[in-house]
């Protein structure tokens, strides 16, 4: 199977999925050129991550206090998953590169927010957070031999084969469309509207 899988959105959504569909090739579309995500909603993003890092810190608090805010309308099961996935999300994303701040010992830096009993955000950059992980994942698509970043295109349509998602027809600047066949769509479009 040659067909490379297609990603459309270059946010952090779409440049962690291109990163891990590793060593499968993959096309990464997007309205931005050059492979800097520039464009993307994540860019903007100001808020940190939180992950129970702290060895006075646990996942079981982080979902605890995660179910509190959410005033118990949260899927306890995903918000189990999510807090428990949060540690490794961090440790990837500082093996990509994103220098998350640091204190005065060179330990990440854990800040207290709305909602958590105890310091367990991390930022990067103060509040340019999205912009300095888009920064890194970007620089680590850009140099990765099995992405092709295909620029100045937006996604016009999925293309159909039984019922099934069996490509998609791409838009250039020019108007020009082309169909480009994938062994699988990605849709990580979410801050486009």
């Amino acid at each position: 199977m040659n067909e490379p899988i297609v990603v459309v959105g270059a946010g952090v959504a779409g440049l962690a999925t291109a990163l891990a569909a590793a060593p499968a090739p993959v096309l990464l579309v997007c309205r931005s050129e050059g492979g800097s995500g520039s464009g993307s909603a994540s860019q903007l993003a100001q808020g940190g991550i939180a992950a129970a890092l702290d060895p006075e810190d646990s996942i079981a608090a982080h979902v605890e206090d995660t179910l509190v805010a959410g005033a118990h309308h949260n899927d306890v099961a995903r918000v189990q998953w999510l807090c428990a996935q949060a540690p490794g999300v961090i440790d990837w994303l500082l093996a990509q590169g994103v220098a998350f701040d640091r204190d005065a010992d060179g330990r990440l830096q854990l800040g207290r927010e709305g909602g958590h009993r105890c310091a367990r955000v991390v930022h990067a950059g103060g509040d340019a957070t999205g912009a300095v992980i888009v920064r890194a994942l970007g620089a680590r698509v850009r140099t990765a031999a099995h992405v092709q970043w295909q620029g100045g295109h937006e996604l016009d349509a999925l293309c159909l084969r039984g019922g099934r998602v069996c490509g998609v027809r791409l838009r250039e600047r020019s108007g020009a469309t082309r169909e480009v066949a994938a062994r699988a769509v990605v849709l990580a479009t979410g801050g486009c509207g």
